[in-house]
């Protein structure tokens, strides 16, 4: 989807909400009450203000009688005709906007009120009641300016008509904005929902006209719903005269309702589920690892009675708790004091040896598999999953590589159960990379598995740093290459995220 661009503000998925304060004809014809709407908006910081321009005789015919939901006994053409703003204001609201730095939009009924509108607005919005006056619609599409275009009253294949019709008129930027033609509507009648219905269906930005007079409930369930536009009424007063008034939002109530909205985009944040910079404290201080319940002695073998997961609170981490279970049984490799984690090097690993041994064409598959674990993706700095013909393509060129080697892991039983790969560069770095089967990881097996497999690539290429190129808060990884000997260097960016760089230092350097 592109986004729309207005004004100074692209329009669309990821960007902020753009709202607009429909001022409509609550000036009640008097141009001061049109010029305190202006500043009121810009008070309220909204994107911009919306009038209506439109003339009774294009509208109704003189006889269509009167309108039930105003409840008011003058026939509907007395009342609209009351409220027609004067064409001689376009250009003194137009610079009044400009002077507070907010958009001037126009609502536009008729083909006329569009010819006089154009020179004054960066772009068209089309009414609900006019979505389906497709004349119009070609008429305004043929300017080529974006369309902010209400839906209040049609149904899907309406809307699509209304699209096609726009689209074939050579109109390219459109907005839809979900909408309840009720004065006001109540919530339970607005459907925010279909703003994705709209977005899903015709692949344009899709925001939210409300017409119910709270003045957060619905702006906000919008904006949660991925509105990309908000549109509210709004008035100096709901006790002024005219048919708007009573159901738009007060100016106090309009720059509450920009806060909110602003609030509730800061709350939604991005899809990414990743560590909060504000959790970094107590992920740190209340996650748990193994720790030693008592002083532990060499040789002493690991149990309930001596070890359980806690909280690290202050103490540096150590095995996590998934590790709990393959500690259990196992020999201590060397004392460990009472209250400290339990690490890798502290466990005996007994029989649970690796061997590694190049890989071939037919490890294609079970490599891959790997690779696409969720767990290994989300730690990766491109977490997307790999699609299984680049994967071939990737892994074929690396086994025909001199300056690649894969090496496959397997346990005592010579099954596969991981994969530790090389890329060596110009620049003499050999950067490594380890992936284990999900049903080994927390044995200590992969300290295992780059110690064994850093000594054969050490004898094709001596002379190499080899590196590796870590997450900062991918602890379990940084944990498994410091136990397998390597050594925190620097932060540096990677793939445009910051990486920890460890280094296995050369043995008698």
């Amino acid at each position: 989807m592109n986004p729309v661009t207005l004004g100074p503000r692209r329009i669309g998925p990821g960007e902020p909400c753009y709202v607009i304060a429909e001022a409509g004809s609550n000036h009640n014809g008097r141009l001061e009450q049109a010029l305190q709407l202006i500043d009121v908006a810009a008070d309220a910081r909204a994107d911009a203000v919306k009038f209506q321009l439109f003339r009774a005789e294009r509208l109704y015919p003189k006889t269509a009688g009167v309108s039930a939901y105003l409840q008011n006994p003058r026939p509907i053409y007395e009342i609209i005709a009351d409220m027609e703003m004067p064409y001689e204001w376009l250009p003194v609201l137009a610079d009044a906007c400009r002077a507070r730095g907010i958009e001037f939009l126009v609502s536009v009924f008729d083909e006329d009120s569009a010819d006089r509108v154009d020179p004054f607005v960066n772009a068209f919005k089309i009414a609900s009641y006019e979505m389906t006056h497709l004349p119009l619609l070609r008429h305004v599409a043929a300017k080529g300016k974006p369309v902010i275009m209400s839906t209040g009253t049609a149904t899907l294949d309406e809307v699509a008509e209304s699209v096609r019709a726009f689209r074939e008129t050579g109109g390219r930027d459109l907005v839809l904005m979900q909408c309840t033609a009720a004065y006001p509507a109540a919530l339970d009648a607005l459907n925010v929902r279909a703003i994705a219905t709209l977005r899903d269906r015709f692949n344009v930005p899709v925001g939210f006209s409300d017409h119910s007079r709270d003045p957060v409930v619905a702006p906000v369930a919008a904006v949660a719903c991925g509105a990309s536009v908000l549109e509210k009424h709004f008035t100096l007063g709901n006790a002024l005269e005219g048919p708007d008034h009573r159901f738009a939002v007060e100016p106090a109530e309009l720059r509450s309702m920009v806060r909110a909205v602003r609030d509730a985009e800061a709350a939604l944040g991005s899809a990414a589920k990743t560590v909060a910079p504000v959790e970094e404290e107590l992920r740190a201080f209340a996650r748990r690892s193994i720790f030693a319940r008592r002083p532990i002695t060499k040789g002493e073998i690991f149990g309930t009675h001596n070890i359980a997961v806690l909280r690290c609170g202050q103490h540096e981490p150590g095995l996590p708790p998934a590790s709990y279970e393959a500690v259990l049984g196992r020999k201590a490799a060397r004392p460990v004091p009472a209250d400290r984690a339990i690490h890798a090097v502290d466990v005996e690993q007994g029989e649970d040896r690796v061997t590694v041994s190049p890989a071939t064409a037919a490890h294609a598959r079970i490599v891959w598999e790997w690779a696409n674990d969720p767990v290994v993706r989300e730690a990766s700095f491109r977490p997307d999953p790999i699609p299984w013909e680049r994967h071939v393509e990737w892994f074929n060129a690396r086994l025909a590589s001199a300056s690649s080697r894969i090496y496959i892991v397997a346990d005592r039983d010579t099954a596969p159960i991981g994969v530790v790969r090389f890329q060596l560069g110009a620049d003499g770095d050999a950067e490594v990379g380890v992936n284990l089967a999900a049903s080994h990881r927390g044995r200590g097996l992969g300290r295992l598995a780059l110690r064994a497999a850093c000594q054969a690539v050490r004898r094709d290429w001596p002379g190499a740093r080899i590196v590796a190129h870590i997450r900062p808060d991918n602890a379990a990884s940084i944990a498994a290459f410091v136990a397998a000997g390597f050594e925190r260097r620097s932060v540096e960016i990677v793939h445009d995220c910051e990486a920890l760089r460890l280094e296995l230092p050369v043995e008698g350097a």
